[in-house]
């Protein structure tokens, strides 16, 4: 995705320098495969669409057309993607909450290093000063070439951002590790900002100060993940497999839960007893659709009186306020109408609810 990024962004620089066949091929089949790689990705392409609104140099009639057309042929190749996106709706990222302050916070700490606050502030001023000419130009709605490259690399940085912040007002959508293809605007506007001290002896410290303190963030890497926690489905599924009696029925809280659910069930073999998937469940075998969050919880409250007993498996089931969410809270109503007792088992990031008539 950071590869696919950056090369649609060189590409697309060098579009309106130098529209040549070879750099408008170049810019589609970088920005196509990068929306393929992560959907995410289209806002960077957004982002370039924003960013000309800031040109003032004068391109050619022909080189404005010809970035059109590039554009077109983008939403063309891409356009299997938006119809995906919007036939599933954002069922996958059902899972995902409303970020806070905090949220902002832990992720500006991570997207600069994961050093610490100082290597944060160290970032934050280098870009400071790399974004002088936004402030000395910041009347003038069009700008020159050297001027306009600060603000494209500003819209590339913050415009993907600010987007999904704002939509996430009306449904949750911000998952910290999709922004990774922000990264190397960060990193150019870091690397301008030291360059503009002119003193060695200035330069050399700022320079080796962000080069070191990213190291300890680096051995925390592999010492623990950054924004997702491991869920241990290994000893959930084991759990389940262990104490599931013939005809208990099984539900996942998020969809995707089946997938690792499957992988460590898969290896006990087809005659293994397991409990009866009721959702997600599209069929024998997984399908993308068990990844889409289009439950039908008439039809699963029509099914479970078939059963003497239902599994419930919980995960990214809290609010941050540490409620549960809205899914978990429909969910156990749900059984909780059709079962008298509720046992409850914890495994890291998994939490497994057994509702019985016993």
């Amino acid at each position: 995705m950071v590869l696919l990024c950056s090369l649609s962004s060189l590409y697309f620089l060098k579009c309106l320098s130098e529209p040549s066949r070879h750099n408008r091929a170049a810019y589609v089949v970088a920005s196509v495969l990068a929306v393929y790689a992560q959907f995410f990705s289209g806002l960077l392409v957004i982002a370039q669409w924003v960013s000309l609104w800031f040109l003032h140099e004068p391109l050619s009639f022909q080189t404005l057309a010809k970035i059109k057309n590039e554009w077109r042929w983008i939403a063309l190749l891409t356009s299997p993607v938006v119809a995906f996106v919007v036939t599933t709706g954002t069922g996958p990222l059902r899972w995902v909450q409303r970020p806070g302050l905090k949220d902002l916070w832990i992720f500006a700490l991570h997207l600069t290093g994961n050093g610490g606050p100082w290597l944060l502030l160290a970032c934050a001023a280098a870009c400071l000063a790399a974004l002088s000419p936004v402030w000395q130009t910041r009347k003038i709605p069009r700008v020159a070439w050297g001027f306009w490259r600060y603000r494209f690399l500003l819209c590339w940085l913050l415009l993907p951002l600010l987007l999904t912040l704002a939509l996430s007002l009306v449904k949750p959508l911000f998952v910290p590790r999709y922004f990774i293809f922000c990264l190397p605007a960060l990193l150019l506007l870091v690397a301008c900002g030291i360059t503009r001290l002119r003193s060695a002896s200035l330069l050399v410290p700022a320079l080796l100060f962000v080069l070191i303190l990213p190291f300890g963030g680096t051995a925390g890497y592999y010492q623990q993940d950054l924004d997702i926690q491991r869920d241990d489905w290994r000893a959930a599924t084991h759990y389940l497999l262990n104490h599931a009696r013939p005809g208990d029925a099984l539900l996942f809280h998020v969809p995707m839960g089946r997938m690792p659910y499957d992988f460590y069930h898969s290896p006990a073999g087809p005659t293994s007893t397991g409990p009866i998937v009721l959702y997600p469940s599209h069929g024998d075998r997984l399908t993308f659709l068990d990844f889409v969050e289009k439950p039908n919880d008439v039809a699963i409250e029509r099914l479970l009186p078939q059963h003497a007993r239902a599994w419930l498996v919980l995960t990214y089931a809290e609010t941050p306020s540490g409620l549960p969410d809205a899914r978990t809270i429909e969910l156990t109503k749900l059984l909780g109408n059709t079962y008298l007792t509720l046992e409850q088992h914890d495994f890291p990031g998994i939490e497994i609810l057994l509702y019985s008539h016993e």
